[in-house]
């Protein structure tokens, strides 16, 4: 992904548009200008003033954003650009979606793909595989979203011996999260998304529509399809950043809000994920990463023999 991430993390900042630049001003004496085009996504956090101008030149670029709630409430609001010409590519993926054939076998790929990444996830931490899920081929889809969450409160409770005592982790739960362990999985997932958001439109599909997930107002369901065999990679970074770089008053925590971490640590948060971003296995980018996902997806509706494929299709 050419450019870099812009976090906005400040209820005092106002954001504006000029000539090509954002421009950032925190106080009378802090004011940042930064060339649009260098940009790759932006992320919010609470209630800067943003021009309205601001989101319109974003969506003309490509660059997609997020705001992220204040205290961990709510789901986050995804913004991206409108959809590019690449319309042939869009109507086959539109065909796997309506097909249940194309659908189904894509969602057992997935679900089996983020199952190995599970057990290597442990196999790397020293904890004994969850149980094995084959065969599932003949599992429909509405048992298979069953199962996928059996795997995963199974996965959650299996890496309850590696997470230290006292980060208080007792398996995955969001909306608001828990304890500091679900609250920087929440915020990396939700980073990670953003990532695929931006890959996915750059090669002119649909990030709204998901074949695996369904549909929902303002979800980029393709983008969270996408992500789910790369989410236990991510665990095992969550797991080891908060060990190595955080302590359990670096989070606030309340009945009402859940767990967060604390503003004044944010910082220390988003450049662990910038070194991530830059380095996400031993020779690829995030970006590469997530690029390699969106090929492969690309590949697969195209040669599924249960949908069309408009390639060749003049519009």
């Amino acid at each position: 992904m050419n450019g870099f991430p812009v976090i906005i993390d400040h209820k005092e900042a106002h954001v504006s548009y000029k000539t090509d630049t954002l421009v950032i001003k925190t106080s009378e004496a802090s004011t940042q200008s930064l060339p649009i085009e260098l940009i790759s996504y932006v992320v919010i956090h609470g209630k800067p003033a943003v021009e309205s101008d601001v989101w319109r030149h974003l969506a003309d670029k490509g660059i997609p954003a997020v705001i992220i709630p204040l205290k961990g409430q709510g789901q986050p609001a995804w913004l991206g650009a409108g959809l590019t010409n690449s319309i042939p590519l869009r109507m086959t993926q539109y065909s796997c979606y309506q097909t249940p054939a194309c659908r189904h076998d894509y969602a057992l790929q997935l679900v089996y793909l983020k199952y190995l990444a599970q057990c290597r996830t442990l196999e790397l931490l020293n904890i004994p595989h969850i149980a094995n899920i084959l065969p599932i081929e003949h599992v429909g889809l509405n048992k298979l979203l069953g199962l996928e969450g059996t795997l995963a409160r199974n996965y959650f409770n299996a890496l309850k011996p590696a997470i230290e005592s006292h980060w208080n982790f007792n398996g995955r739960n969001r909306q608001p999260p828990k304890d500091p362990l679900n609250a920087f999985l929440s915020l990396s997932y939700t980073m990670l998304t953003l990532v695929m958001q931006r890959v996915i439109q750059e090669t002119g599909l649909d990030p709204w529509l998901g074949i695996y997930h369904q549909p929902y107002p303002g979800r980029p369901a393709l983008a969270i399809d996408l992500i789910e065999p790369i989410r236990p990679q991510l665990d095992l970074w969550v797991i080891q950043t908060l060990h190595e770089s955080f302590r359990p008053e670096d989070f606030a925590n309340s009945d009402q809000d859940g767990c967060r971490l604390i503003k004044e640590k944010r910082h220390d948060y988003y450049h662990a994920w910038a070194d991530l971003c830059a380095q996400f296995t031993e020779n690829k980018t995030l970006e590469q990463y997530c690029r390699e996902q969106v090929v492969a997806f690309i590949k697969y509706i195209r040669l599924n023999p249960y949908a069309k494929n408009y390639q060749d299709d003049a519009f």
